[in-house]
């Protein structure tokens, strides 16, 4: 079978204001820039009473660390919820202005380095009795470099939201 070790939980990153359907673009681009691809994908969405909308959804993104032996995994719970509002600068008298998303973004990430994942040790007889010289061999590395590595990317997808944000405008 193979182990998960857990890397960084509960990374969360929250945003209001204008623009908000944006982020599910935003999110997409910053698992691909990491070159994570989309191997898990769930959505749910609503309309409510008064034209609010919402959508929540979980990605899972995994990235080969070494091949055949360890995978990194990003799991990416995402909640937006908008409601369509006039274009910020907008006159008050203009008869159908134009509208824009205006609501609440929440992102939080979860990550972990799947061991052996396709199970090439466990599965040959000839590599099996030597699984745990080569778990203890993984594990020391490890230690010093994918869990640091996988952490640093989770941060590195949130900060990356954080730019994106920083050219919306943000009228209160």
């Amino acid at each position: 079978m193979p182990t998960r070790i857990w890397t960084f939980t509960n990374l969360n990153y929250d945003y209001e204001g204008y623009y908000v359907t944006d982020f599910y673009k935003a999110l997409y681009r910053a698992m691909v820039d990491k070159s994570y691809t989309t191997s898990e994908w769930l959505q749910a969405f609503g309309v409510y009473e008064g034209g609010t909308k919402a959508s929540v959804g979980r990605w899972v993104g995994t990235r080969e660390s070494e091949d055949k032996y360890t995978l990194n995994v990003i799991n990416a719970n995402y909640k937006i919820v908008w409601s369509m509002v006039p274009k910020p600068g907008t006159p008050a008298d203009v008869e159908n202005p134009p509208l824009v998303p205006k609501g609440i973004f929440n992102l939080n990430l979860h990550g972990c380095i799947v061991l052996d994942y396709m199970n090439v040790w466990g599965e040959s007889p000839i590599l099996r009795p030597f699984k745990n010289l080569r778990d203890d061999i993984i594990r020391h590395r490890i230690k010093g470099v994918l869990i640091s590595g996988s952490r640093l990317e989770g941060k590195a997808i949130i900060e990356s939201m954080k730019e994106f944000a920083s050219f919306l405008p943000n009228i209160k």
